[in-house]
């Protein structure tokens, strides 16, 4: 009884340990076979004799007792608590980004285009020269006048299809033939000098030449030596000497009688 008593505690520790070693070798599956088929052989009037197929053959099992887990205190599972895995935190929620608000910039008002008339000639122009003719190298004035204003003048003025420069104009408003523009100019050689006054850029509205002589020679003082002129000497004439006879006046002399007063002395 006593042996007994000891035989079933090891008993169960051999099973418990076959089944911790069981647990750890896997059981292999057993094979499903098929369920076997009859075919019925017809020999005169008696019963088929079914065939039998081959049974399925079953892997041995393995006369492993199923380990409690209840048996030993070691081979209860310990539950391994999980690691913790750190979540980052979430971001800070985004700031609205400030939209600015639209300014509405008016737009600049188109200029007024006034339309600038055409240019005209009134048909009063006149031009004269000062002075005419003109002397080659010195200065001339050319003179415009006109009764109404004119816009965009210009003198051109050309000799031998050349151009000369003129300077100028110079306005004059409020006179007695209304407006006036000069310009001066100062010709370089002789000949006829063509001038053109234009209103608007290239519309001409009087004309007229201009005779430009050369200047006169100068003249060279010519130094004459003087003649030597003989001067008359004057002549001496003879007075005849003529012997006149004065008789002597004898002249009295007064005598002067002089009296001396004597001078009295003074009393003592």
């Amino acid at each position: 009884m006593k042996r007994l008593a000891l035989t079933v505690p090891l008993l169960a520790l051999t099973i418990a340990l076959s089944g911790c070693g069981a647990s750890a070798t896997p059981t292999p599956t057993p094979t499903k076979t098929p369920r076997p088929t009859f075919t019925p052989t017809q020999v005169g009037r008696a019963a088929a004799t079914p065939t039998r197929t081959a049974a399925p053959t079953m892997a041995p099992a393995t006369n492993t007792p199923t380990a409690r887990t209840t048996a030993l205190p070691s081979a209860t599972a310990t539950r391994v608590p999980p690691t913790p895995t750190r979540t980052p935190a979430p971001p800070p929620p985004a700031q609205p980004t400030a939209v600015p608000t639209p300014t509405y910039t008016p737009l600049p008002l188109e200029p007024t285009v006034t339309p600038t008339p055409a240019a005209s000639c009134q048909g009063d122009e006149e031009m004269s020269f000062s002075p005419e003719p003109g002397i080659a190298g010195s200065l001339v004035t050319i003179s415009v006048t006109s009764a109404k204003p004119h816009a965009d003048v210009s003198l051109q003025v050309t000799v031998d299809g050349n151009g000369v420069g003129v300077s100028g104009p110079t306005v004059i408003s409020g006179s007695g033939k209304g407006y006036i523009w000069r310009w001066t100019m100062t010709p370089a050689q002789a000949g006829i000098y063509n001038a053109n006054f234009l209103v608007g850029g290239s519309l001409v509205c009087t004309t007229r030449p201009l005779q430009v002589n050369a200047p006169a020679p100068t003249a060279t003082p010519t130094t004459v030596p003087p003649t030597a002129t003989p001067t008359a000497l004057p002549t001496a004439t003879p007075v005849p000497a003529t012997a006149t006879a004065v008789p002597p006046t004898a002249t009295p002399v007064p005598a002067t009688a002089t009296s001396i007063s004597p001078t009295p002395k003074p009393a003592p």
